[in-house]
């Protein structure tokens, strides 16, 4: 016969077992960011990098504090000396002899020791600069056309001052010639001073040589 009609919805039925579980969904949009967290434990030292390059200088820094007083050195030595000689001492005078020949019979001063009197040499006690002076007369004993004669410094053998004069026409008398100069001296270096003439008619008498340490 014809279909019947619909009947009542019956009541719902009891829930029924969970089903297998679905696969993942899509990954979700990023969320916003979370407060901070509390700092961490500091992490164990890492190996020491490699040497910088170098920096720039920096300024200049403030003067330090002056530091105490050294203890007071040793005084230099006194080293100063006169001698004299009113011989006359050109027997050997040809063409020239070392002054005086005979010595220096006066030392009217000789502070340190250092000048030898039987040499006629000082000598350096130690390095520094010294100033030395050296004076003679030379007397000419008979007119003539000309007269020459010189004095000078050595040091070690190598001369260091000289003075001289050239007559073309003489009298008899004395003529007086000298002067001084200054010569840095080492330890064990000497000094002495020689006189020269160039004809028979002069003689060379009353040497004075004299020194003293500069510093």
């Amino acid at each position: 016969g014809p279909q019947g009609i619909q009947g009542l919805q019956g009541p719902t039925g009891t829930q029924g077992p969970a089903g297998p579980q679905g696969e993942p969904g899509l990954i979700g949009p990023i969320g916003p960011q979370g407060p901070k967290g509390d700092t961490g434990l500091a992490g164990a030292q890492g190996p020491q990098g490699e040497q910088g390059l170098k920096g720039d200088t920096g300024a200049r820094g403030p003067q330090g504090v002056p530091g105490p007083q050294g203890i007071p050195g040793t005084s230099a030595p006194r080293v100063s000396f006169i001698a004299r000689n009113a011989n006359i001492v050109d027997a050997s005078f040809t063409p020239r002899i070392s002054v005086p020949a005979t010595g220096y019979p006066w030392v009217d001063w000789n502070d340190g020791s250092r000048f030898d009197a039987s040499t006629g040499k000082f000598t350096a006690p130690a390095n520094g600069l010294y100033q030395f002076a050296t004076y003679a007369e030379f007397e000419v004993d008979v007119a003539s056309g000309a007269a020459t004669y010189s004095l000078s410094i050595f040091k070690n053998g190598s001369q260091m001052g000289y003075w001289a004069n050239n007559l073309t026409q003489t009298i008899t008398g004395g003529y007086t010639l000298g002067g001084t100069c200054l010569i840095y001296l080492y330890s064990g270096e000497s000094v002495n001073v020689a006189a020269y003439r160039y004809s028979s008619n002069v003689h060379c008498y009353n040497v004075r040589f004299q020194g003293f340490q500069v510093y």
